[in-house]
């Protein structure tokens, strides 16, 4: 088993990514049998659209990618094993039914967007609400 990635890269797809943000979407899945642990903290960020917000791991499964039920797949946004199978072959060509993942739930996640933070302080510089440095 590989340790805990202290961050965990997740979906490219604007979609995918709103929903994540919106809450809409708290499960994602990833390669090999990675040591999450219940009750961790675990950073998700995507480098393509410049985002990162933390979260908490509120469940961990190991299992072959064969194994991941229905459920699960829809939990991921996709709503077939196949679906999703073709998606993450996108990013890793080798990944097959017979490939060992990690799904992990999370719950509050928080954060802010970098890009949102520096507009409102400008705004809140610009009206002299916080001390320039």
């Amino acid at each position: 088993m590989q340790p805990q990635q202290c961050a965990l890269w997740v979906s490219s797809d604007q979609i995918k990514t709103g929903s994540i943000l919106s809450g809409k979407i708290t499960t994602t899945v990833t390669e090999r049998c990675y040591d999450y642990k219940f009750g961790r903290s675990l950073i998700l960020c995507n480098h393509v659209e410049c985002w990162v917000v933390m979260v908490d791991i509120i469940a961990v499964r190991h299992c072959l990618f064969s194994e991941m039920t229905t459920q699960e797949c829809q939990a991921v946004g996709f709503e077939t094993r196949w679906s999703l199978l073709d998606n993450l072959r996108i990013f890793n060509a080798s990944l097959s039914l017979s490939s060992e993942v990690t799904i992990i739930k999370w719950s509050n996640m928080r954060g802010k967007l970098v890009d949102n933070y520096k507009e409102n302080h400008k705004f809140r510089e610009s009206l002299n609400l916080v001390s320039k440095e």
